[in-house]
């Protein structure tokens, strides 16, 4: 059964220098993932997606927006 996520909070995560270059992005979700890794977090990368799991409470996706890469923390809805 598939959980219903709620949007509860959206930061820029990682600033990217020039917003027009996809290798940036990919580099900038490449460092995301490795700081992820070393911190033991669990997580899924999916395309231009890192999806953490948080402890069962929700989720953070990491996405390029206009300026970055911004984290997005979402709840389970209950």
């Amino acid at each position: 059964m598939s959980k219903r996520l709620i949007e509860v909070d959206r930061e820029l995560h990682v600033r990217v220098n020039d917003p027009s270059d996809p290798l940036g992005f990919a580099k900038a979700l490449d460092d995301v993932a490795q700081d992820l890794l070393d911190e033991g977090a669990h997580f899924i990368r999916v395309k231009d997606t890192i999806i953490m799991f948080l402890d069962g409470d929700g989720e953070v996706h990491f996405v390029p927006g206009p300026e970055g890469i911004y984290g997005v923390t979402y709840d389970y809805e209950t």
